[in-house]
Formats: C-alpha cells, sequence, structure tokens
C-alpha cells in the first residue's frame, strides 16, 4: 500500500456486542477478539479494509471514526501536517510487536480538526 492509503478505521462504542451485532447484521462484516487488545474488537468487511470497535466506558467519541493512512515516514508527515495547520496529539509511537507488529503509530488533527491516525 502506498502512503496515504487508508488502512484502517477505528469507531468508539459503549457496548462492543451491540456494535458487533449490528454490523455483521446489516453489513455482513466478519470480527475478532485478539488475545492482549483487552476491549478492542477489530471487523473486516466482505470487501476493502478493516478495522476496529473500541470500548469507551464513557461514551461515543463526539468527533466520529477515526481514519488511519498508510505512513513510511511518520515524522516528516507530521512535520508536514503542523506546517498545513494541524496539530499532534499522540506523537510517534512504537507499535508492540506482540499485539500489532513491528512499526509505529502516530494521531493528529486536520487544520479543521479532524482526526487522522498514521501507522507504517
Amino acid at each position: 500500500m502506498r502512503d496515504g492509503g487508508i488502512c484502517y478505521v477505528e469507531f468508539f462504542t459503549t457496548d462492543l456486542s451491540a456494535s458487533k451485532a449490528f454490523y455483521e447484521t446489516v453489513f455482513l462484516w466478519s470480527f475478532e477478539a485478539r488475545e492482549g487488545w483487552g476491549e478492542f474488537l477489530f471487523f473486516q468487511p466482505p470487501e476493502g479494509i478493516g478495522g476496529m470497535f473500541k470500548q469507551k466506558p464513557e461514551g461515543i467519541s463526539e468527533r466520529g471514526p477515526i481514519v488511519h493512512m498508510k505512513c513510511t515516514d511518520i515524522d516528516d508527515t507530521l512535520g508536514r501536517i503542523e506546517r498545513a495547520g494541524g496539530k499532534i496529539i499522540i506523537p510517534k509511537t512504537p507499535k508492540s510487536s506482540e499485539r500489532s507488529g513491528d512499526g509505529a503509530f502516530a494521531l493528529a488533527e486536520d487544520n479543521v480538526g479532524n482526526r487522522i491516525g498514521l501507522s507504517t
């Protein structure tokens, strides 16, 4: 996948079981709980990119899902985000190899407040 390609989508929910049932029924998504991931539930649609749902006891995020983009050089991309008027929320952070493989991720906001995930 080239840089800038959407690699996954992250939804927030107050009820993982209810979200799973809804998306299985409506869109025929398949789901998988992964050891070590706690309150995350991963999904894969019949076609296209997948993602995850995260349990949020305090309620669903008012700002909607987070779209994660493929990024070879997170530091360079974060610099471009800041120069374009965005801001860094979570700086470059190594991924745990036992949970999600090698690489890194970051979270930023674009110039109007939409959250953008970056993932190597």
